[in-house]
């Protein structure tokens, strides 16, 4: 299943059914972060269209509709941190919301095809323009599954393995970034979403290492940041031995190379 695709209908569709009783704290917190990430991804949209010139060329142009959409997206994130007067309106939000969604992803698709007919123009950074630039947050171990040492090798891995499809964020600017938007010592899915702004990343790969007695997980996401869901993940499971937990990143990470 694409994750990409599943998610926004699953979110809706849950808080759908849950519309018949009271709105709940939770059901609105959960509208109101997922609605944060797709205003985030427009407004990055409508900053990064403008700098390519067939994206501002027509009658309708993207950079355009990008700004529009922007706007319309902050409009409803400040509707979403309230709470909804009846299930009615509650229910026109979702629906309001899944739109929007739609219009997002349509939207960063004609993007995406109006850059590469821009050619490689620069912008502001150290890669081109029509580059799919990825930020690899440094793998987060919280329970000290690796030595730091391997979790720095595994990190230039990641980057030479990955900079095969991608144009990789140079580890530096990353590092730099996390350390001004990691307050908490683990970097959550809002400090990857300030990172990867920063950095002027289209994704942003985590990789978690998490140990529940002899066995390891490595959970790997690829977060998109015009969208703001979870484009990829995998988890997978195994011992604790370094060499085998080193084996599972390779694993994890192979599909996103091809």
């Amino acid at each position: 299943m694409n994750l990409a695709r599943a998610a926004p209908a699953l979110l809706c569709a849950s808080l759908l059914a849950c519309a018949t009783s009271p709105v709940s704290e939770l059901h609105t917190k959960v509208v109101a972060d997922h609605v944060t990430g797709l205003a985030e991804g427009a407004a990055q949209l409508a900053q990064d269209a403008p700098m390519h010139k067939r994206c501002v060329e027509g009658d309708d142009p993207v950079a355009m509709r990008a700004r529009a959409l922007a706007e319309a997206l902050a409009e409803l994130r400040s509707r979403a941190q309230g709470r909804w007067a009846s299930q009615a309106e509650f229910q026109e939000a979702l629906n309001d919301i899944s739109a929007r969604q739609t219009e997002l992803a349509i939207l960063r698709a004609e993007y995406d095809h109006c850059r590469a007919l821009s050619g490689p123009e620069p912008v502001p950074g150290d890669l081109d323009a029509g580059a799919r630039r990825l930020a690899i947050l440094a793998v987060q171990d919280p329970e000290g599954v690796l030595t730091p040492e391997a979790r720095l090798d595994l990190g230039d891995y990641l980057v030479a393995r990955l900079g095969i499809r991608f144009a990789v964020v140079p580890p530096g600017a990353v590092a730099e970034a996390t350390a001004e938007h990691d307050k908490a010592g683990r970097c959550n899915k809002a400090c990857a979403r300030a990172v990867g702004s920063e950095v002027r990343a289209n994704k942003v790969l985590t990789v978690t290492l998490a140990q529940e007695e002899a066995r390891c997980s490595v959970v790997l996401e690829l977060d998109d940041m015009a969208t703001g869901i979870t484009e990829r993940a995998r988890t997978v499971r195994s011992d604790c031995a370094p060499e085998t937990v080193q084996a599972g990143i390779e694993d994890a990470v192979a599909p996103l190379a091809q």
